[in-house]
């Protein structure tokens, strides 16, 4: 399991038995094995992650003309990191399944997904990046080629974060989890462009997102995802801080975003 270790494996992934032949719906692993099941597409990925990236990102529209093509740019790219990320999310449990006394993986979790789904995912991804690249020539000034290498550069690199991270002793794992919770974040930067007051939204839904795994591994805490509170502080003192070092002239479209991405992080307040 670990690149160190050279652990053998103590269980065949080849008994493992699924009830439904594994046949690949995209999301459709991420949604039904991780909290809460059955809802984590709609309120982690739909209604949180999306929305903070749509605002964090706006400052690339200039024109009403832009919207369109931003938005698609924006949800493309999101499918194409999420079908990548929910390859790690299946690798992960995989990994634990095989090396792992006590694995903590989803008693189904052959039934959703498994390497024959690669492929698919992989082309899936390819093709949400190649939309995403075209719908970014409408209102940035960056060739279709460029976004998406940069795309293409942000979604290989994390698969291979995700391949060291699955493997590394669980102490070890802080730092790479961080790495993917920036990289799931700051990918998109190849189809559209962050505003400092974007910078700082961006930030702080790191913060949310690696905040409690740290504290997990760090300090063996309980893992508790409620840390909207932490998030909050995280962009307020960075919005507090560009406004100061802007001499308070931050125009409209960032005090839009500062609004916006305040009453999103409040809205989220359980």
């Amino acid at each position: 399991m670990t690149f160190l270790g050279g652990k053998e494996p103590i269980r065949d992934l080849h008994q493992l038995k699924s009830s439904t032949n594994s046949n690949y719906f995209p999301l459709r692993y991420a949604n039904q094995t991780k909290t809460p099941a059955g809802k984590f597409v709609r309120y982690a990925w739909l209604t949180d992650d999306l929305y903070v990236l749509l605002i964090a990102f706006a400052g690339s529209v200039t024109t009403w003309t832009d919207l369109p093509g931003y938005f698609l740019a924006i949800v493309f790219s999101s499918l194409a990191i999420w079908v990548v990320y929910e390859l790690g999310y299946y690798d992960n449990d995989r990994c634990g399944y095989l090396y792992e006394e006590d694995p903590k993986v989803p008693e189904n979790f052959a039934d959703f997904l498994n390497w024959r789904s690669s492929p698919k995912a992989i082309l899936l991804a390819l093709l949400s990046s190649i939309a995403a690249a075209f719908a970014a020539t409408t209102y940035l000034d960056r060739s279709f080629g460029i976004s998406l290498s940069i795309l293409a550069a942000g979604l290989l690199t994390i698969i291979s974060v995700f391949a060291i991270f699955n493997r590394l002793p669980k102490p070890w794992r802080p730092i790479p989890h961080l790495c993917l919770q920036a990289l799931k974040y700051l990918t998109p930067i190849a189809v559209a462009s962050l505003s400092a007051i974007g910078w700082c939204l961006i930030i702080a839904q790191v913060v949310f997102r690696t905040l409690p795994y740290q504290r997990y591994r760090w300090f063996d805490q309980e893992f508790n995802h409620d840390c909207r509170l932490e998030q909050l502080a995280v962009f307020l003192s960075g919005v507090a801080l560009v406004v100061v070092l802007s001499g308070f002239d931050l125009g409209l479209m960032q005090v839009t975003q500062a609004a916006i991405g305040a009453g999103l992080i409040v809205r989220r307040f359980n």
